[in-house]
């Protein structure tokens, strides 16, 4: 009886485990930006990421801007002011174009 708890435990210490190592692989496949103070990841043209916005993903979506807590999505519509500062520099110069 007392085995089940251990389980429980070791899956659970499994299952971060796993999350923290495939964190660590997706940011090897980013890029820093440093004109927007962003990283570009390699994978997903197109989409930045910014880590003292909660590790949030933006991308340009057929309207405006999205963002996720994934780079895969799902991905909500924002508000260009709601961008990172040099992501949003970089925003506006693309409005001017």
């Amino acid at each position: 009886m007392r085995r089940i708890p251990y389980l429980a435990l070791l899956v659970c210490i499994g299952f971060i485990l796993a999350a923290c190592a495939a964190r660590s692989t997706e940011r090897e496949s980013m890029v820093y930006y440093p004109t927007a103070h962003v990283y570009v990841l390699e994978h997903y043209p197109g989409v930045y990421y910014h880590e003292s916005y909660l590790g949030t993903y933006y991308r340009a979506g057929g309207e405006g801007w999205e963002k996720s807590g994934r780079p895969m999505g799902p991905w909500r519509p924002i508000s260009s002011h709601r961008l990172p500062p040099g992501l949003r520099r970089k925003a506006d110069e693309s409005d001017d174009d």
